[in-house]
């Protein structure tokens, strides 16, 4: 039987990204912790655009407010906002595809 947990790397210092996931009994906290932080580093480096991965990372991790990185950058903060939305869609849909392959 799988039970929800909320599996927050900011635990580990780094990616502040919380998933929301199933994992079934077997496997400790630590070890999905870890899973999910791999998986991050690997989304994050491969997957998501040079502006999503550094916006997420402003965003998240470091706590900058969204118009602040837009001012940064020269875009607008509906720019930044939509490089967010979407590198975090790539990092949410990459959690669950690893989460339905590895039950």
């Amino acid at each position: 039987m799988s039970r929800r947990h909320e599996l927050s790397l900011s635990e580990m210092g780094e990616y502040k990204i919380s998933y929301g996931i199933f994992r079934s009994s077997g496997a400790s906290n630590t070890q999905a912790i870890e899973k999910m932080r791999k998986l991050a580093h690997s989304v994050m480096d491969t997957e998501l655009t040079a502006l999503q991965r550094y916006c997420v990372t402003e965003y998240v991790m470091n706590g900058t407010k969204q118009k602040d990185i837009a001012r940064e950058l020269g875009l607008s903060r509906s720019t930044v906002s939509r490089h967010i939305t979407a590198g975090m869609k790539k990092l949410r849909n990459a959690a669950k595809y690893h989460l339905s392959i590895t039950g």
